[in-house]
């Protein structure tokens, strides 16, 4: 009798009874990270390409204000390098 659906059911066992994955455990994570990580690298492609047809006009400065002064000093840098065209 099956009581636990998909993976929950399945890390119970393993964690329970101390099993390791095996071969058809691996080919399911795998396929699932490749798919996962096929469609972030779609929707990122989507997003540079959107940005090359209608411009970037900067970061939101809320989200500038919101990062570790560390990084907002990087950010600024590199917008000072790309107005004096060192970049």
């Amino acid at each position: 009798m099956c009581r636990e659906p998909g993976s929950a059911g399945r890390f119970m066992v393993q964690t329970r009874f101390d099993k390791e994955n095996t071969a058809c455990d691996d080919c399911i994570i795998t396929g699932l990270v490749m798919s996962v990580q096929g469609c972030m690298h779609a929707q990122q492609q989507i997003e540079i390409d959107e940005i090359k047809k209608n411009g970037w006009s900067g970061m939101n400065p809320m989200i500038l204000q919101s990062m570790p002064p560390s990084q907002q000093h990087m950010f600024q840098k590199a917008r000072e390098s790309e107005s004096s065209g060192d970049a």
